[in-house]
């Protein structure tokens, strides 16, 4: 015989479906990334640093385009759909297709710009805007069509970059503070003060914002979990060093490493630290979050080291040159590193898989892998993308490609970019780039560019469409539900006062 259900039994059947439908949310929504993007700075919000949907290059390379700016890019590329936007030091934001680093348009952030200051700051992307960070001191929201959307102002220039997460994006300023807009208006939700500079790029994960700052920590915490949604301080952490790299935050760790050579552990919640390990030199480089390890550049050395105690998995020596610039990345089966001398490397247990080299500058921002391709930038100007030699390939047209859109509607200086793919070089130079190109420069000499690869993605752009709908659509029922559910939560309080009176 089926018993009748009782009031608090059915609310706790009720609410363990509802803190389902929460999990499944959370497990199924992107954190705003894609399947075939590397959308910001560290691949997502939690500042990872790794693609797990992309193989990367897997047997061997090959230049499939390179593109040149005569401006140093020191930031790393965002990819989404065909398009790769990226910032140079001369403020310059450039859009290519990624297919054939065919130039689509570019446009000069600050009309002012002198050269007193270079920039860092890596886009990030998010439905239709492209956000990025400026040494003028501001946030710009730049359309996906090249048309400034709004710029916000802050007390210091920006050398984080920016990461987004539903609708908010948040930055760092050498003013101290951490900075919470609003994606669509430009409006300031909240503004939090380290008390010192922020050159870091914010990770963000479960309602909290993970930041670290650069001066001296033995007077101040320089670490530091935020409310997402108020801006209030949640714990804080005295390192023994600077924090000038970016944390990566696992489901219940956050990572992050300063200029001493430690890495730390931290408990996400409480902020105790789990175990903290030194790897001798200063870090130079973000860390990067696999299930297998964490991982980072300390001196001249790749490290990873064991995420549950700290212990090293597998280390690999770079060149003997020393930069504070080199930076890393993976995919789901390989750790990528640009280096000072021109090369980038995949790595595999600690074994060089390939090499790629060649290139006439220094690499230093965060190369970022979709599919079995690597973008990454160099010092002499050039963007380069670079594949598994098993990628269908077609020789480069030997005239003159222009890019099929418009100039787009703005007031700003917005160029379309004439891009030569003919077999001696791909030059990318418009004359407001020209004003923003470091002061005494040479010319970098020209390099061949032997292939473009033929990509077919007709398919890939409805498939994302209707996966993105069904997780909007999911994630619209479920929070609908998390609310029910919370109101039950209420009158099942209330019950079981009014029951035990």
């Amino acid at each position: 015989m089926t018993m009748p259900t009782s009031r608090r039994s059915f609310l706790k059947r009720f609410g363990s479906a509802i803190s389902l439908g929460s999990f499944l949310s959370q497990a199924t929504t992107p954190n705003n990334q894609t399947n075939d993007g590397w959308t910001m700075y560290q691949y997502d919000a939690r500042n990872t640093g790794q693609n797990p949907n992309a193989p990367g290059p897997l047997s061997g390379v090959r230049q499939r385009w390179k593109v040149n700016t005569e401006t140093s890019i020191y930031d790393s590329p965002a990819i989404t759909g065909n398009s790769v936007y990226f910032l140079t030091s001369g403020g310059m934001l450039y859009a290519l297709d990624k297919n054939t680093g065919e130039g689509r348009w570019s446009i000069q952030l600050d009309d002012d710009y002198d050269g007193s200051y270079s920039n860092y700051s890596s886009p990030a992307v998010n439905d239709d805007t492209i956000f990025v960070g400026s040494g003028d001191q501001r946030l710009y929201a730049v359309g996906t069509s090249g048309k400034i959307k709004w710029k916000k102002g802050t007390g210091g220039g920006i050398f984080s970059s920016p990461t987004v997460d539903r609708n908010s994006v948040f930055i760092g300023s050498e003013d101290g503070k951490l900075y919470s807009f609003n994606t669509q208006s430009g409006a300031k939700d909240w503004d939090f003060d380290t008390g010192s500079r922020i050159i870091a790029t914010p990770a963000v994960s479960d309602n909290r914002v993970f930041i670290g700052c650069a001066e001296s920590p033995y007077q101040e915490d320089n670490f530091f979990a935020v409310d997402r949604g108020s801006g209030e301080e949640r714990w804080s952490f005295i390192a023994e060093g600077q924090i000038n790299t970016s944390a990566a935050v696992s489901s219940n760790s956050v990572f992050v490493g300063d200029q001493s050579g430690y890495i730390y552990s931290i408990d996400k919640r409480s902020g105790g630290v789990n175990w903290k390990t030194n790897l001798g030199d200063s870090l130079s480089s973000s860390l990067v979050l696999t299930d297998e390890f964490v991982g980072a550049i300390s001196g001249s050395t790749v490290y990873t080291l064991n995420k549950s105690d700290g212990s090293e998995v597998w280390n690999f020596t770079l060149t003997d040159d020393y930069s504070s610039g080199r930076d890393i990345a993976a995919s789901n089966r390989a750790v990528y590193v640009g280096d000072v001398d021109g090369t980038v490397r995949g790595l595999q247990n600690g074994i060089e898989e390939w090499r790629y080299e060649g290139a006439e500058g220094s690499f230093y921002g965060v190369p970022a892998i979709v599919g079995k391709t690597v973008y990454v930038g160099d010092t002499s100007g050039s963007l380069y993308s670079v594949s598994d030699s098993t990628t269908r390939t077609k020789p480069s047209p030997a005239t003159d490609s222009q890019p099929s859109s418009t100039t787009p509607p703005s007031s700003k200086s917005s160029t379309i970019i004439d891009t030569k793919t003919d077999p001696t070089s791909s030059s990318l130079l418009t004359q407001t780039d020209m004003k923003g190109r470091d002061a005494g420069r040479s010319s970098p000499s020209q390099q061949v560019a032997t292939t473009i690869s033929a990509q077919n993605s007709g398919s890939s752009g409805s498939s994302s469409f209707i996966l993105a709908f069904l997780q909007t659509t999911l994630g619209l029922v479920l929070t609908i539900l998390s609310i029910i559910g919370a109101l039950l939560g209420i009158f099942l309080k209330w019950s079981k006062i009014n029951d035990d009176r």
